[in-house]
C-alpha cells in the first residue's frame, strides 16, 4: 500500500506490526503524528569491531584535556582498565597509536594524543556532523510529508 501526496510517497514503514491480535501498517504520516523522528548513531568498524564511535572519541578528547588515562576515565565514569582496553583496541586496529603513555616517575606518568589521534577525532567529528545533518534532513522530509497529507486531506 503506497499513498502519493503532492510528490511524496508515504508507504508503510513497518508492515504487519502486531498490537495484541491486530495487525496494522504504520505509515510515515502516522509515525510523525505520534511525535516520532528519524534517529541514529554512526561509528567506524575496524578489524576487531568498533574502532571509533562517540564514546571512544569522547575518551580521546578527555585524554587530551586531562593528560592522563586514569583522569579521563574518572571524568567519564569508567574504570581505568576499561578506558585502557578501549584505547589499546583503537591503537591495535589502526596499527599506529592514537594515545601514548608516559611511564610514571617523579613527575608522574600521563598520556597524550598523537597526531593520528588528533586526526581521528577530527575525522570522526566531521562524519558524525554529516550524519546528524542527514538525520535532520530525513526528519524534515518526514514532517513535510505529513504536512502535505494534512493539507491535501483537509475538506
Amino acid at each position: 500500500m503506497k499513498k502519493r501526496v503532492q510528490g511524496c510517497v508515504c508507504k508503510p514503514l513497518f508492515p504487519a506490526i502486531y498490537y495484541g491480535a491486530m495487525a496494522t501498517d504504520i505509515t510515515m504520516n502516522e509515525l510523525a503524528y505520534t511525535g516520532c523522528e528519524v534517529r541514529g548513531h554512526v561509528w567506524i568498524e575496524g578489524p576487531e569491531g568498533t574502532l571509533l564511535g562517540i564514546g571512544r572519541v569522547e575518551l580521546l578528547e578527555q585524554v587530551r584535556a586531562c593528560g592522563s588515562i586514569s583522569a579521563a576515565a574518572r571524568e567519564m565514569g569508567m574504570s581505568y582498565r576499561h578506558a585502557w582496553e578501549l584505547i589499546d583496541s583503537m591503537n591495535r586496529q589502526l596499527g599506529e597509536p592514537l594515545v601514548i603513555k608516559a611511564t610514571g616517575g617523579r613527575g608522574g606518568g600521563g598520556a597524550r594524543l598523537t597526531a593520528v589521534g588528533e586526526r581521528a577525532i577530527i575525522a570522526f567529528r566531521e562524519l558524525d556532523n554529516a550524519f546528524n545533518r542527514f538525520v535532520e534532513l530525513r526528519t524534515r522530509a518526514l514532517l513535510e510529508c505529513v504536512d502535505s497529507t494534512t493539507k491535501r486531506e483537509a475538506p
